[in-house]
């Protein structure tokens, strides 16, 4: 990994039982080549991890919007230290909501979503028009306490 930031992530996934993928697949992005930090494969999603939390116009924000036009996936861009971040949908255009880590009440799935609602996890337990708040919070907090506490050499 590149940053402690990017291996505190992963970290954070590992605990909670996401399954991850580390700069898997390269894009170009309008003759600018873009390497996306994690590919999560289960929730066909990206996740980008910027040290500072970037601001809507950033070259790094317009990259994260790209690679959702190029991918026709979820980017969710998150700031370093495990802290909040955007929600960039698969049309390449921002969304107002934060992304959430959130428990599937059924097959307790970990998943992230644009606002938290364990119903629109790709695990599919329930109608995409029912909502549900997560189930068991635990284990994301767990997850998040071991990342916090994780320490990297120098």
């Amino acid at each position: 990994m590149r940053s402690r930031s990017e291996a505190r992530w992963a970290r954070f996934m590992d605990a909670a039982g996401i399954e991850w993928t580390y700069e898997s697949e390269g894009y170009d992005l309008d003759g600018v080549r873009y390497l996306p930090d994690f590919h999560l494969q289960k929730l066909d999603c990206w996740l980008e991890v910027k040290g500072a939390r970037p601001e809507w116009n950033s070259p790094d924000f317009e990259k994260a919007r790209r690679l959702s036009l190029a991918s026709g996936r979820m980017v969710y861009v998150v700031s370093g230290e495990l802290g909040p971040g955007y929600v960039i949908d698969a049309f390449g255009k921002p969304t107002m909501w934060k992304p959430r880590w959130c428990v599937c009440l059924l097959c307790k799935r970990v998943g992230i979503t644009s606002q938290g609602d364990a119903a629109k996890l790709p695990c599919k337990c329930f109608d995409e028009d029912e909502s549900y708040t997560s189930g068991d919070w635990g284990v994301v907090r767990d997850a998040l306490l071991t990342a916090r506490q994780e320490r990297f050499g120098t």
